[in-house]
């Protein structure tokens, strides 16, 4: 399944750019959040995590929507690889 993550770091901004794109790349469930890139604890990304199976695709559309650093990235793809 194709997964599709956007998140805005304030509630005055619009995550339609986002969903739209996320859209066009096929993803077929798209979890939003609006949250700063900065809080670790992000309740819909968390939901987001556990849904994923060996095989899921997780499209962003910007690195930063992920996290905001490559530690962070780094942490994230070895909780990916656990799973497989």
């Amino acid at each position: 399944m194709k997964f599709g993550y956007a998140r805005e770091s304030t509630f005055a901004q619009d995550l339609t750019v986002q969903n739209e794109e996320l859209k066009k790349e096929g993803c077929e469930v798209i979890f939003e959040e609006k949250v700063t890139g900065t809080k670790t604890g992000r309740s819909n990304f968390e939901k987001l995590l556990e849904k994923l199976q060996e095989g899921d695709t997780l499209v962003v559309t910007k690195q930063d929507r992920l996290a905001l650093n490559t530690k962070r990235v780094l942490k994230l793809l070895r909780v990916f690889l656990k799973r497989m």
